[in-house]
């Protein structure tokens, strides 16, 4: 809890401290329990927790009966609650707190405590589901991260296999998933154990910006009884129902199209992309623990740009004519736009969709999120930790965002004189700057203070090339290829440098090094193709530019490679 913030809400629990603070620079709420930050009421959260308490219901021909696991703030149950077609909603939660506190969350929650449909029941989820004897058609699980301590349970195999015997002969289960503080290869033994089970399973993703002005996302597991399919006619329908609308409308979500522009793919994209390997049971739960599959690249939005694929097959009741032909051009639109918020390119998917809703607020947060950040540095002024943190966000607004960082790395060097972090990045700064004297002395000190931490070592060999020392930087992109906090750009810079000392062999592991740490660094990818085309090896090097083609269409080194290919 930060200088900023205002308490709203204490108590300690059975399970846990339930604390709900106010957010002074922009008035938001947050939820945490037992010091972690369970329900942001921010823009990107509340729209996700909108999908997540209507995707299944609304997928579902008649979900008169929904249990969901998990309380958090209430929001995605209180979505739930809004759709006619639902009669009872069952949430259960180990932790009473949580629920009183969703009493100031009345506004964000559609004031379910007051909902005569729902019924909150305190209990352990798996154990009421174990002791429940009965079905229902539509089952949700809002539980937290897979690493936590009350929350693992909610992500094996038997966890999964009691939510199947419980769903009806045709019913739908959704599960939230998390991507922070987990690895691409984490992520998919998640969604690989999930398919274990429900084998028609399909990917949604909710992305948006938050009040930081970062691009934050989530996903969503969906389980269908057969191949995903859906009536059109009936969502539309659905969705069309006054109190359902006016509570998607801020996000986006009341239109067929705007709700299902989450989607990313079905079963056998999904399974094709998590590959094989091993599932979480409750045995030998991967993804609780820090395993050999934490050691990989962090997971990042931009990787589920590889299994994205049409929605169109999976429409049914689209209708014919005009009506069919424009609903499939905006969903074709609204894919295009997800996808480049995906890549990280939230001004031109903004620009493709100036007249949406929720494309107009992302990018109001876009542009506000540097104000805010500045609102946080004058709190933070005499905290380190803090300043670095900040320093890190998307921008600081239009200009030069080197000059805007600059003296907020030069007063954490002031609290703390040998602060690796500050060192790093002022050398990067002043490397960019062309002051290549102040940008060694920073970028050396790094490197003393940090030796095993790859990208120091990698703007100090580019200084070095640069001032016309380049064995030198030659030596330092090898041990920077080496260290242990490895860094794809200092691999892939060290191949870069075999290659043009004709060890083109010997590069190409590297190439593959650097895009096992960061699969989707286009520059690694292309280079590797090029070394593989040169080396003879055309059907391996294909593949390379056509995964940067379905990340980057027009991407022309690509378009280039590929001409050459071909010829």
């Amino acid at each position: 809890l930060a200088r900023h913030t205002d308490l709203l809400f204490y108590r300690e629990g059975r399970t846990g401290t339930v604390i709900v603070a106010r957010d002074r620079a922009d008035d938001r709420k947050t939820v945490y329990v037992n010091g972690v930050s369970e329900v942001p009421v921010s823009y990107p959260n509340q729209l996700c927790f909108k999908r997540l308490g209507d995707l299944g219901p609304l997928l579902h021909p008649n979900p008169d009966d929904v249990l969901m696991i998990c309380f958090g703030g209430g929001i995605a149950a209180g979505a739930t609650t809004q759709l006619p077609e639902v009669k009872s909603l069952v949430i259960v939660d180990l932790e009473s707190s949580v629920v009183e506190a969703a009493r100031l969350l009345a506004n964000e929650n559609d004031g379910l405590l007051q909902n005569p449909k729902a019924r909150v029941v305190i209990d352990d989820g798996r154990n009421y589901l174990l002791t429940a004897r009965r079905r229902w058609p539509v089952i949700i699980s809002d539980s937290t991260h897979p690493k936590s301590g009350d929350s693992w349970v909610l992500y094996t195999q038997e966890f999964y296999r009691l939510v199947r015997d419980h769903l009806a002969a045709d019913g739908v289960f959704v599960q939230w998933v998390p991507m922070h503080l987990l690895r691409t290869a984490e992520f998919k033994i998640i969604a690989r154990t999930f398919q274990s089970v429900f084998p028609h399973a399909s990917l949604w993703v909710d992305q948006g910006i938050d009040a930081n002005g970062q691009f934050v996302a989530y996903t969503l597991l969906v389980a269908t009884p057969g191949l995903l399919r859906i009536d059109v006619a009936r969502l539309r329908e659905r969705l069309s129902v006054a109190a359902v609308r006016q509570d998607l409308e801020p996000y986006g979500l009341h239109t067929p199209a705007g709700f299902l522009d989450g989607f990313v793919c079905g079963e056998d994209a999904l399974r094709h992309w998590v590959g094989e390997g091993p599932v979480n049971t409750d045995d030998l739960p991967y993804t609780q623990y820090e395993t050999i599959y934490s050691e990989g690249p962090d997971l990042v939005a931009t990787q589920f740009v590889e299994p994205m694929e049409d929605l169109w097959p999976c429409l049914t009741g689209t209708g014919a004519g005009e009506p069919a032909e424009q609903l499939r051009a905006e969903l074709s639109l609204r894919a295009r736009a997800s996808r480049l918020a995906l890549l990280g390119r939230i001004e031109e998917a903004c620009a493709l969709l100036p007249e949406d809703g929720r494309y107009r607020q992302m990018r109001r947060l876009y542009d506000g999120g540097p104000q805010y950040v500045r609102t946080l540095l004058q709190d933070s002024w005499n905290n380190a930790p803090a300043l670095n943190f900040l320093a890190g966000l998307r921008g600081f607004g239009p200009g030069d965002t080197a000059a805007a960082t600059k003296p907020i790395y030069e007063r954490v060097l002031q609290l703390d004189p040998e602060n690796a972090v500050a060192l790093r990045v002022l050398g990067a700064i002043y490397l960019g700057a062309g002051d290549f004297k102040l940008a060694e002395n920073y970028l050396r000190r790094a490197v003393n203070r940090e030796p095993e931490f790859a990208a120091s070592r990698y703007n100090l060999g580019l200084l070095l090339a640069a001032t016309g020392r380049g064995a030198e930087a030659r030596e330092e992109w090898r041990k920077g290829a080496s260290a242990s906090h490895e860094s794809a750009a200092a691999a892939d810079q060290w191949a870069v440098c075999l290659t043009r000392e004709g060890r083109v062999l010997d590069a190409i592991p590297w190439f593959q090094h650097a895009l096992e740490l960061q699969p989707t660094f286009i520059d690694a990818r292309l280079h590797l193709a090029a070394a593989l085309h040169q080396t003879g090896h055309a059907a391996e090097a294909l593949p390379q530019v056509r995964y940067v083609l379905k990340l980057d269409p027009e991407n022309h080194a690509a378009l280039r490679l590929l001409a050459k290919m071909e010829q």
